[in-house]
């Protein structure tokens, strides 16, 4: 299968095996390998994508 796609783009560094071997719920494995590869859907990865969402933050009400 890896002949067919070539994936070596998308591949990290890192010993991935040791966050899904983490004795912790599954969530937490997933945010941490998130965090780790720089994939969580904060504001500026959002508005990188063309996704709109509000600049100001929702806990004080100042702009980002």
């Amino acid at each position: 299968m890896e002949i067919v796609i070539d994936n070596g783009s998308l591949t990290v560094q890192g010993d991935w095996i040791k966050i899904w071997k983490l004795k912790v719920p599954n969530n937490i494995k997933l945010f941490i390998w998130r965090c780790a590869r720089g994939v969580l859907p904060t504001r500026e990865r959002l508005a990188i994508r063309g996704i709109q969402c509000p600049i100001r933050c929702t806990m004080c009400d100042e702009a980002s």
